[in-house]
């Protein structure tokens, strides 16, 4: 089994806070010592890590927050936000956190190799070291949890 990188909660922390920042002008908070659970409604998509080690990111986000952020991105009202606009732009902020999160946790003369976001059932959490993010932006809930 591979092991997380020693770095893995500030590298972490570090890709969530610098990717909402720069794509949507949010700053979230990193809640230490929770793990939130979320409903059926909640929006879930994750992302293979293929290379240098085999995994995944997951990014939970409750459905209202989504498209709160959804809607700052795309200057709207987050009523105004339609279900799939709202799923593609979780999709690329989960994209972004990873590369960002790679790029920090592993020695910077390696490659690394992802795949593409999907979206993904809450069973799909897997055995394997992990590690659980768990977020507050504006007044919700968000999770990632890397799975190696």
């Amino acid at each position: 089994m591979t092991e997380l990188p020693g770095n893995h909660t500030a590298a972490m922390v570090d890709a969530v806070v610098e990717t909402f920042e720069n794509l949507a002008f949010m700053e979230p908070e990193h809640l230490t010592g929770e793990r939130p659970s979320f409903g059926e409604t909640a929006i879930r998509y994750r992302l293979a890590i293929t290379s240098p080690f085999a995994g995944w990111i997951r990014l939970t986000i409750e459905k209202d927050l989504a498209a709160s952020i959804a809607g700052t991105v795309w200057s709207l009202d987050p009523a105004e936000v339609e279900d799939q606009l709202c799923r593609d732009n979780i999709a690329e902020i989960l994209n972004t956190i990873a590369g960002r999160f790679m790029k920090a946790a592993i020695p910077g003369d390696q490659l690394f190799a992802l795949g593409l976001p999907e979206p993904c059932e809450p069973e799909d959490a897997t055995a394997g070291a992990g590690a659980t993010y768990p977020f507050l932006l504006e007044d919700g809930l968000f999770r990632i949890d890397l799975v190696i």
